[in-house]
């Protein structure tokens, strides 16, 4: 029994997609890697079968191969069947490499940009733990980010509360000082000149 298995995944978020018809091929011999995809449907290729994605974008294809030939191995993941789309236009991903010389088991890890599933018309998958989390990480900073206005606009008001008291403290030791002055002033005696021109004249 051989196994033939893997993952068709999402490039650089690592999330699978699921719904994808992987098909394996048996490519003839004289067939080149850049040529193969030419050859699928022709007599000298072989359909081994074809396997949907799981929701993870898994995939298993479980085979008995001759013993006395060694098939090569094409890979091919396609959309979904819609009316009037050609197959030629529902090809994701292509084996770059036939693989000649097959083992017990053979994986596969494909990665299919977001770009090319999109015109496609496959929903690009979405963390579902990031999905459910983005909400309240978004609330926990917009709570973050009014505690801390509201902190800053307390702390302005105690500041200028402060400089307010502190005016008002130096404004009236001011006073106190200047009003002890002209109090100081006021009791001192008049100068002997200042009492002579305030001397009145006997009749």
């Amino acid at each position: 029994m051989n196994v033939i298995r893997g993952r068709v995944e999402v490039k650089g978020t690592g999330l699978g997609v699921g719904g994808l018809l992987v098909v394996l091929f048996d490519i003839d011999p004289g067939t080149a890697p850049e040529g193969a995809l030419a050859s699928i449907g022709a007599p000298s290729s072989r359909r081994f079968g074809s396997v949907l994605t799981d929701r993870q974008g898994q995939f298993e294809f479980r085979l008995e191969f001759p013993e006395d030939k060694q098939p090569r191995l094409l890979l091919t993941v396609l959309a979904p069947e819609e009316p009037g789309v050609p197959m030629d236009q529902r090809v994701l991903f292509t084996s770059t490499d036939v693989r000649q010389i097959v083992g017990p088991v053979e994986e596969y890890l494909i990665r299919i940009p977001a770009e090319a599933l999109k015109p496609a018309g496959i929903p690009v998958p979405v963390d579902r733990s990031v999905a459910r989390e983005e909400p309240q990480v978004m609330l926990s900073k917009l709570r973050q980010a009014v505690e801390f206005r509201v902190a800053v606009a307390d702390e302005t008001r105690n500041i200028a509360g402060a400089r307010v008291d502190t005016a008002r403290k130096l404004a009236k030791a001011t006073d106190a000082v200047v009003e002890s002055r002209i109090t100081e002033f006021s009791r001192q005696p008049a100068p002997a000149h200042s009492r002579r021109r305030n001397r009145t004249i006997p009749v």
